[in-house]
């Protein structure tokens, strides 16, 4: 009798601590923190003069200028842009290509804004192109392209998360309140009785508002 009241008391003391590994490793699945940060945004709006240039193969960044082709209409492909003031009588385009326009406009914004701002969305919002002098064969021309956009503090969420990891909820707000041109934030810890953030920063979930 008594070893198998030794017994009962073992598988009892197993059946609990499984169940308290369960509830802990259960938990932790659905532990999850929201934090919505609420930040300050500028408008950004800048003019940018780029060359177009028949005579060079490659982008020269710090010339601005873009390589370009003389096209005639069936000869242009889908990544093609022309303007309406760059075609001819014969029907023949000034043509260059949206990737080179788009990487040279990049490489420029970044020079501009460095490596503290991004647009809101990463992208830019805005462009209009507009011929300023050409050649009168097409071999060159000059645009001005104005941009336009809204900037918002670019900042590392991998790195916030990685600081965050069990921090409780006054720790938390110490870290936040570090970050530049942040206006308010907001956090949902779940479940609610956990006073913690998870313990694997997959389980934080940052998100950014103006």
């Amino acid at each position: 009798m008594e070893e198998t009241k030794f017994f009962s008391k073992g598988i009892n003391f197993y059946f609990w601590l499984t169940l308290v590994f369960s509830g802990f490793f259960l938990s932790c699945f659905l532990w999850e923190t929201k934090v919505e940060l609420k930040v300050k945004e500028e408008p950004f709006e800048k003019d940018l003069k780029i060359n177009l240039d028949t005579r060079v193969e490659k982008i020269f960044f710090n010339l601005d200028i873009l390589p370009s082709e003389i096209k005639k209409k069936e000869e242009k492909k889908e990544n093609d842009i022309t303007l309406s003031s760059l075609v001819n009588e014969k029907g023949e385009s000034l043509v260059f290509k949206k990737e080179d326009l788009e990487e040279l406009i990049k490489f420029k914004i970044k020079s501009l804004i460095g490596e503290e701002k991004i647009f809101l969305g990463r992208e830019f919002e805005k462009q209009e192109i507009k011929v300023e002098e050409k050649d009168e064969n097409f071999l060159w021309a000059n645009i001005e392209i104005k941009i336009k956009g809204r900037l918002i503090p670019n900042y590392e969420l991998e790195e916030i998360k990685e600081e965050l990891i069990f921090k409780k909820e006054e720790e938390v707000n110490e870290v936040l309140n570090e970050l530049p041109d942040l206006l308010e934030f907001r956090i949902s810890i779940w479940p609610k009785f956990l006073k913690r953030l998870p313990i694997f920063k997959e389980r934080i979930k940052i998100s950014i508002s103006t």
